[in-house]
């Protein structure tokens, strides 16, 4: 009896922090009002909720692929307003690593663009009942990660994308889309990394650690692409095309510097085959 309960106990854990994320989730949603911050955490609980899917994958005992499609969805709703965010904190980050004149380019270009950090642009009654659904409907199947076994396959399978999108995006013909690609693969692993945290505490801290500085950092290059996407949307209206031009410049060889130090953190956190990584489950 003793035993079985100690065999139960983890993934007990990790249910019971699914159902937190989901209530952290549903109190954000339905606030009166939506800051940033707000919308921020929403987004983030619904990776967490697709990355504890994806633990389950073909062990769950219902449709997660319908419910990662509803998710995935509902983020989608969120764009705007997080777009909007970063594209703001981006270039007041680039500020602080651009000279004199690059610093002014920036300040006009701020000054030129739509801003809606608030997410006044997203239509959140069109948003909130179906998410709501969603993730109440993923409360009743929160208990059934039942084994260590079950974690140790959905671990194995996200390391192996990750490590597949990594090859990928750091070959020579890798691309942006690459990165980006990797980078939810990251993100997945590293929430995963969350959830057994709960159950065996202290277990994979230094995974964590290097998939959170990798993730950020790819983080990083996927706002800089997002900024210049953005700039080549004005330079296109014939606004500001010499601003535009320096801005872009400074932005990519901020990308260049991130994407070498990307690369060092891929391979010092990949190196293990996957049935290594995922041995502290067995």
């Amino acid at each position: 009896m003793h035993q079985a309960e100690a065999v139960n106990q983890p993934p007990e854990r990790i249910s019971h922090a699914v159902v937190g994320v989901i209530d952290d989730l549903q109190e954000h949603l339905q606030q009166s009002e939506h800051k940033p911050a707000s919308i921020h955490r929403i987004r983030v609980d619904i990776k967490r909720l697709r990355a504890w899917l994806r633990l389950l994958r073909r062990d769950a005992g219902f449709d997660w692929r319908a419910s990662d499609r509803e998710l995935r969805d509902s983020a989608r709703h969120l764009s705007p307003g997080r777009d909007a965010q970063v594209v703001l904190d981006t270039l007041k980050w680039l500020e602080k690593k651009a000279g004199p004149g690059e610093k002014q380019a920036l300040a006009l270009l701020r000054s030129r663009m739509y801003f809606d950090p608030e997410g006044r642009d997203i239509d959140w009654g069109a948003l909130k009942a179906p998410l709501t659904g969603t993730v109440e409907n993923l409360r009743g199947h929160a208990m059934e990660l039942l084994s260590a076994r079950v974690m140790r396959r959905g671990m194995k399978h996200c390391y192996k994308r990750a490590v597949r999108e990594g090859a990928r995006a750091f070959s020579r013909t890798g691309t942006i889309e690459d990165l980006h690609e990797l980078r939810k693969w990251v993100k997945y692993l590293y929430y995963q990394l969350g959830y057994v945290n709960k159950a065996w505490p202290g277990s994979y801290a230094r995974d964590r650690k290097r998939l959170e500085r990798l993730g950020d950092k790819l983080g990083l290059i996927h706002d800089l692409d997002l900024v210049q996407r953005r700039l080549q949307r004005l330079a296109a209206t014939q606004e500001c095309p010499r601003e535009s031009a320096l801005t872009q410049h400074l932005a990519s060889r901020r990308m260049q510097k991130l994407l070498k130090s990307c690369h060092r953190l891929y391979r010092r956190g990949f190196q293990n085959p996957p049935s290594k990584f995922v041995q502290p489950l067995a």
